[in-house]
C-alpha cells in the first residue's frame, strides 16, 4: 500500500531520535513537523496534523501531560491519533498512556515497519 502524504508532528528532545525518526517518516511520505520539547508542542497545535508522535520522557512536560492538554484543547488536533514513544515497554507505562489519551504505544528505537503499520491504523485506513 503506497502512502499519501501525512503531516506528522514528532514530539522528541533526543538528538538522535529526532534522526531516526525524520528519516523514517520522510521515506514514508510524511511530512514531518519537529517539536524538541511539550512546550513547542502545544504551540504547535494551532497547525493542522494527520498523528503526533509524542515522547514521553521529554524534559520540560511529561508527554502523559500533553496528551492531556490535547484532549482537552480546542484545537484542530483534538481528536487526533496520538501515539506513544518510549524506551520503556512496561506495561504500565502503555496503560498509563492509554489513559491519558494516546491511540496506540511505540518502543524506541523507532522501527520502519511498525512506524508505517500505524501510520496505515491511524490515519490512512481513516481515509478509505
Amino acid at each position: 500500500m503506497e502512502i499519501t502524504k501525512i503531516n506528522v508532528l514528532l514530539v522528541e528532545d533526543d538528538k538522535l531520535s529526532q534522526r531516526i525518526a525524520t528519516i523514517i517518516f520522510t521515506q514514508l511520505n510524511c511530512d514531518v513537523d519537529l517539536a524538541v520539547n511539550g512546550k513547542i508542542a502545544l504551540e504547535k497545535l494551532n497547525n493542522s496534523y494527520d498523528i503526533i508522535f509524542l515522547d514521553l520522557g521529554l524534559a520540560d512536560i511529561s508527554g502523559f501531560v500533553i496528551a492531556k492538554k490535547i484532549r482537552e484543547s480546542q484545537s484542530n488536533n483534538q481528536d487526533i491519533p496520538v501515539i506513544a514513544l518510549s524506551a520503556h515497554d512496561e506495561s504500565s507505562i502503555k496503560i498509563q498512556a492509554l489513559e491519558s489519551g494516546m491511540n496506540d504505544f511505540l518502543v524506541k528505537p523507532l522501527d520502519a515497519e511498525k512506524a508505517k503499520d500505524i501510520l496505515v491504523k491511524h490515519v490512512l485506513s481513516s481515509r478509505t
